[in-house]
């Protein structure tokens, strides 16, 4: 019945959500109302036009899921339609989520998110590749902005090993066996975007290497574009080129403006350039209204500002970064603003006090998060409040702490950060042996 097909969903439904799945019409759901076997809950906005949420007793629901599954073949029925229509909801939501309506994207899948995850779970679980095809990109975009890193990489590495599994078994049909090589390499790319901030820098770089192998092998040229840009970070310039010319050729904007912000990386000491790049990708985030980039954008050219010591215009930048990463609530964007305010105001205004706070915010974001590399920057930075205190043992204790992460992450840019504070305090205490 009705009642029994409802109890696959997680934290309530839409109506129209409980007609695709249960094929339950609106005066089914009035009489279940009325036997108070569902709950009206409150209707944010997004739901208005699918006319409300209804959510079920988890006792009830559980009680509805045994009757489910005592009907031979009911239970995966209704969980393959509850799939099929959470994996279509993320798939329709793909643009909105890197373009002008983000943050009503954003909402609506946090709404969902219990369905999202069991739907997700569901389409692993049955090695279903057209489901894991629909919903990745918009799964793996969520969880970035919402810095939900931990819970995305797990759920994109339980589906690569699903998928993996799936091509032993399908080698001698090559016709499938391509499709669902493709959406093995899409998932390995998604699943190294959660690398970095974990701490796993090198596992990230090996899953893009691997995503890149497999997509450049079947052609596949705009994730392998995608592949190419996120592996610029390493440092290698060609591959940044190749995919802005990809990306070129094929019209994807967003491919275009994340490659000329990865170029101006390459631009040491060139801060002119480097600005002209990252001025030329704001002005196409600006056009996409993707409000996540337009902040990273912003936030690149405060960074470039303060390089060149123009530390209001820095101040300012980070500020209306910070604002935009608030508005999404992305987590990660806030404390990274919030760090770069601190840089502001430490070395631009001398406000010591100020920069502490912010510094402190920082890092109690990054470590609620679970962002290592965040905290492998923080540290240091707390670590230079205390050094211009006079509070040599703390300082040296910061940067200790900062030091292990960042050894952890494997970044060479934080270990000499944390090097440099940890001889200046050394010295502080009158220890030049350990200051050497």
């Amino acid at each position: 019945g009705v009642m029994q097909a409802l109890s696959v969903f997680r934290g309530g439904f839409t109506r129209e959500a409980a007609a695709h799945v249960a094929g339950a019409t609106l005066h089914d759901l009035r009489a279940l109302a009325d036997k108070s076997l569902l709950q009206l809950g409150s209707a944010p906005s997004t739901w208005l036009r699918t006319g409300g949420r209804y959510e079920i007793h988890e006792l009830l629901r559980q009680y509805a899921a045994e009757r489910l599954g005592e009907v031979p073949g009911a239970r995966e029925t209704a969980k393959d339609r509850h799939c099929a229509y959470y994996a279509q909801l993320l798939h329709t939501r793909e643009a909105d989520l890197i373009g002008r309506h983000q943050r009503e994207a954003l909402a609506e899948i946090e709404g969902e998110i219990e369905n999202v995850r069991a739907a997700w779970n569901w389409a692993v679980d049955q090695g279903k590749i057209e489901e894991i095809d629909r919903s990745l990109e918009s799964l793996a975009e969520f969880y970035c902005i919402r810095a939900r890193f931990q819970e995305g990489e797990q759920a994109f590495a339980r589906a690569a090993q699903r998928l993996a599994r799936e091509q032993s078994d399908m080698a001698s049909r090559p016709e499938v066996s391509r499709e669902s090589r493709i959406v093995l390499g899409k998932v390995l790319l998604q699943q190294g975007r959660f690398c970095d901030p974990l701490g796993l820098a090198e596992k990230g770089v090996e899953l893009f290497q691997k995503s890149l192998a497999i997509l450049r092998d079947l052609d596949a040229r705009r994730e392998m574009a995608y592949a190419l840009c996120y592996l610029c970070h390493l440092g290698e310039k060609p591959l940044c080129q190749e995919a802005l010319a990809i990306f070129e050729e094929i019209g994807d904007r967003r491919g275009i403006a994340l490659c000329l912000r990865g170029l101006a990386d390459f631009l040491a000491g060139e801060y002119g350039a480097g600005r002209q790049l990252v001025q030329e990708s704001l002005a196409i985030f600006r056009e996409l209204g993707n409000q996540k980039e337009i902040a990273t954008s912003l936030h690149r050219l405060g960074w470039v500002a303060w390089l060149l010591g123009e530390c209001e215009v820095a101040r300012d930048l980070h500020q209306e970064s910070l604002v935009l990463y608030q508005e999404i609530g992305d987590q990660s964007g806030v404390a990274d603003s919030l760090e770069y305010l601190g840089l502001d105001v430490l070395y631009g205004f001398k406000e010591y006090g100020e920069a502490k706070q912010l510094f402190q915010e920082s890092l109690a974001i990054h470590e609620e998060i679970g962002n290592l590399y965040g905290m492998s920057v923080a540290l240091p930075s707390l670590g230079e409040i205390a050094l211009v205190l006079g509070e040599y043992a703390e300082a040296a204790q910061l940067a200790q702490k900062g030091l292990i992460l960042a050894e952890k992450c494997s970044d060479p840019t934080q270990v000499p950060v944390c090097l440099r504070v940890l001889g200046l305090a050394a010295c502080g205490l009158g220890d030049l042996k350990g200051a050497r």
